[in-house]
């Protein structure tokens, strides 16, 4: 048999176990902390427009700033080897 397949362990490896292990650490904080913000939000008078425009500026900042988290990880995994 071929050892060409890619296996789990071969692909969790340096940026890629990085990136996913605290993907999952920020989600789940942030899904404790999500949940109640909208009513900390509401009882400090603030609309249901602001909370979609919070939670927007949330979403874009990470989309935007993901890409610049792989390039630096990746410059210190090439300087570290």
């Amino acid at each position: 048999m071929e050892q060409n397949s890619v296996s789990l362990r071969n692909v969790m490896r340096g940026n890629v176990l990085v990136l996913t292990l605290s993907r999952v650490l920020w989600s789940v904080s942030g899904s404790i902390v999500q949940r109640y913000m909208s009513l900390y939000i509401l009882a400090l008078g603030g609309t249901k427009p602001i909370i979609g425009i919070i939670n927007s500026i949330g979403s874009l900042s990470a989309s935007v700033l993901y890409p610049f988290g792989v390039i630096l990880l990746t410059r210190l995994e090439e300087q570290s080897s």
